[in-house]
């Protein structure tokens, strides 16, 4: 199974969190980003409705939060087309209890292209919340 973008570079995750210093009681939102590189249309088949999922860490490797341990998906076969440049969009945001330095970690769930699965993983992204 091929796990970071590089490994299959028709398709980017990006990551992109607009500030990288919070106040605690501040909600961290950012936005991730699957892009299809290529110039031709793929075809994605995920096994439920669900398509991102991330982790927030401390910096000793701590999970401090995983944002799918409370959400329900619908079990359905979801396919998504994308054409080239375009993207599949979702936006998020945390809430963190307790000021102090974080590591995000945004990926995908594991999906199909063409039968073969694949599982991406964007650049962490380091953020720090003041209180």
């Amino acid at each position: 199974m091929r796990q970071h973008s590089d490994d299959y570079p028709a398709l980017k995750l990006r990551v992109e969190v607009p500030k990288r210093d919070y106040r605690l009681g501040e909600p961290v939102r950012f936005v991730m980003r699957l892009i299809n590189n290529s110039d031709e249309e793929v075809r994605l088949a995920f096994p439920t409705s669900q398509i991102f999922d991330f982790l927030i860490e401390s910096t000793d490797g701590r999970i401090s939060y995983s944002w799918s341990s409370d959400k329900m998906f619908l079990q359905v076969i979801t396919e998504r087309e994308l054409g080239p440049e375009e993207a599949i969009i979702q936006e998020f945001d945390w809430k963190p209890p307790t000021a102090g330095k974080y590591r995000l970690k945004g990926f995908t769930v594991n999906f199909r292209i063409d039968g073969e699965a694949i599982h991406l993983e964007a650049e962490p992204v380091i953020f720090k919340v003041y209180r």
